[in-house]
């Protein structure tokens, strides 16, 4: 999604749709799929070592997970954060047989943070 101040970020998640779009109609030739997925909020270390979480949970007599979570609450429809293990599962999803007619996608596991 488009941010303030995010612009390089934002454009470059553009162009990764775009790649994948683009790979999926040339591959889809050689019986290849190609997807993406987009995951949502999930708590890394960066984080915990970003200045304005840190600002914001001293700010607040909080921690910077607490800042985290609070972001998820806000922002995530099902207003939980999204796990390794859920965008693990949504990539053993698409390599499977099941989802041998999908291509060209963006998935985005993010508890429905982008709904599009």
């Amino acid at each position: 999604m488009p941010a303030s101040g995010m612009t390089p970020y934002a454009a470059s998640k553009a162009a990764v749709l775009n790649l994948t779009r683009s790979l999926a109609s040339e591959m889809a030739g050689y019986n290849v799929n190609v997807n993406a997925v987009c995951p949502g909020w999930i708590w890394t270390p960066i984080y915990s070592e970003s200045g304005p979480f840190q600002q914001y949970a001293e700010k607040f007599g909080s921690t910077p997970r607490e800042v985290f979570l609070g972001m998820v609450k806000s922002f995530c429809p099902l207003k939980r954060e999204q796990t390794v293990e859920d965008i693990a599962n949504a990539i053993l999803f698409l390599a499977s047989e099941a989802a041998k007619n999908i291509t060209g996608q963006a998935v985005n596991v993010d508890g429905g943070a982008v709904m599009s």
